[in-house]
């Protein structure tokens, strides 16, 4: 590949951060935003955005950098799968609340994914447990990306305090990945914000509008790489092939 490329390969988490923080600087429309790419083994999520605080809030903890990537290794379509039912077996009691032997069903069809990774959905049922499982993915791989509020009281009274990035504000979404590349009837909205208070009873931080853009053509990773030579052109590229 060096032969005949003239460059080293690089990880794609590590080009695709990049290629987030080029795009975020040509444009100022995509000056913040996220990013979600999902795979069969993980859900890698990125963000641009700044470190704000809305009034009466107090940061507890350091700032983060304004490029952010979290990475969930137990949250994929396929190598993963088991696992996600495993992390998020109390949504999907909810799920199937009224439906004990369907429920059964979706971990049985999530264990045949783990043992065949290839495997394609046949049926209606498969393809809505495959849009179920896509869905946990991205909506738990965005909530621990995101910050969390809660109010405390102090000697001067209620303020929120504030743990992590406010995402709130964050007005466009990018989903990549195999599947969210081409599931054009994917529902992200509903998922990116399944529920407003954590198991703590905190707030998530997490945007409530936003536009969703597909990387329908799957040319993210590519542009990545070519990043690294041009990373003015390889961001207005990819803002030019997502789709809306």
């Amino acid at each position: 590949i060096v032969g005949e490329t003239g460059e080293e390969p690089m990880p794609t988490p590590w080009t695709v951060y990049e290629l987030v923080k080029a795009i975020s600087e040509v444009d100022s429309a995509w000056r913040e935003f996220m990013l979600i790419d999902m795979g069969g083994a993980t859900t890698d999520v990125y963000s641009a955005s700044a470190n704000t605080l809305s009034p009466d809030t107090v940061l507890h903890g350091v700032p983060e950098p304004f490029i952010k990537r979290t990475v969930e290794g137990d949250l994929g379509m396929r190598v993963s799968a088991v696992v996600v039912g495993e992390s998020t077996q109390e949504l999907v009691k909810v799920v199937f609340a009224q439906q004990p032997a369907r429920q059964e069903a979706f971990y049985g069809y999530l264990r045949h994914l783990v043992a065949h990774p290839d495997y394609l959905p046949q049926s209606e049922e498969e393809k809505y447990f495959d849009s179920l499982l896509a869905g946990l993915c991205v909506g738990y791989a965005a909530e621990r990306h995101a910050g969390t509020k809660k109010q405390v009281c102090t000697c001067v009274g209620n303020v929120d305090l504030q743990m992590g990035r406010d995402l709130t504000t964050v007005r466009k979404v990018v989903g990549s990945g195999g599947w969210l590349s081409r599931a054009s009837q994917f529902d992200i909205h509903h998922w990116l914000k399944y529920r407003e208070l954590d198991d703590d009873g905190r707030r998530i931080l997490l945007p409530t509008q936003f536009e969703y853009y597909r990387d329908a053509k799957g040319l993210l990773p590519l542009l990545a790489n070519v990043a690294r030579l041009d990373p003015q052109a390889a961001a207005r590229t990819s803002i030019h092939c997502l789709t809306l």
